[in-house]
């Protein structure tokens, strides 16, 4: 029987890309209480809301491709990492000082931590208090100051220096979780905590392209395995309703 070959180019990942943003919208449009001025009966649906939860791995998804992109970088030095950053906080930016910061004047004004340092926080995703759901900018800043240094260190002795740095960010996360208190309202913690938790995340996918990990698995061109894939997929969408709090996210 014929073999299927995975096969990963820019055509695939713009797809993969587009799935996760559909994800997105409806994670954040369909997510459940919190999000609405107005008493919704969807707020009130929990069934529905611990379904739409499951589009959380739209940012496994994200953040995998970072490091799968990485691995294909001709220089993966600071300056590709700074061209980038500020390619992304040059669109962030203009999206914040033009419509973000003007409708939040009041919230400035009256903020305890003062507006100006507000604002900064803001400028990088770490404080969303202006602009909602950035906190992916300083996971992308974080990423991109990292990956010249997991990146080398991962192209000398692939498997193993993986494992390493994997160690590393959980102990790292489990430090900041035990030591210091109430880490998620004390915003510096917070990011750092985020950073060290996805981390594995970018690791695996430089690795995973760099080695060309999906390219070596084969699977036999039949229907059973599409139907294996689509009750696989079915099976996570349950335990994501049924057990409260469950993660689909990669390595989360």
């Amino acid at each position: 029987m014929e073999n299927i070959q995975i096969t990963f180019g820019k055509d695939k990942t713009a797809i993969i890309k587009g799935f996760a943003i559909v994800f997105m919208i409806l994670l954040h449009v369909f997510g459940g209480a919190g999000w609405y001025e107005d008493d919704i009966p969807m707020n009130h649906n929990k069934e529905l809301i611990r379904f739409m939860h499951s589009f959380q791995i739209c940012v496994g998804i994200f953040v995998f491709m970072i490091g799968y992109g990485y691995a294909f970088c001709k220089n993966k030095d600071f300056h590709y990492s700074a061209k980038h950053v500020k390619r992304l906080l040059t669109v962030f930016w203009t999206i914040l000082f033009i419509f973000s910061v003007p409708t939040s004047i009041s919230t400035l004004y009256n903020a305890e931590v003062g507006g100006m340092r507000m604002i900064l926080l803001n400028m990088f995703g770490i404080d969303e208090t202006i602009c909602w759901v950035s906190w992916f900018v300083f996971l992308y800043i974080w990423a991109m100051i990292v990956m010249p240094f997991g990146g080398r260190m991962i192209d000398r002795k692939p498997y193993l220096q993986f494992i390493v740095l994997t160690g590393l960010s959980l102990v790292a996360q489990v430090a900041i979780w035990y030591f210091v208190d109430n880490f998620n309202y004390r915003a510096g913690w917070h990011t750092l905590f985020v950073c060290f938790m996805w981390t594995p995340t970018i690791l695996l996918g430089y690795l995973v392209a760099k080695y060309e990990l999906f390219q070596k698995i084969r699977l036999p061109n039949h229907w059973s395995v599409s139907l294996a894939a689509i009750v696989i997929v079915a099976v996570i969408l349950w335990l994501k309703m049924v057990i409260p709090g469950i993660k689909i996210d990669v390595l989360m």
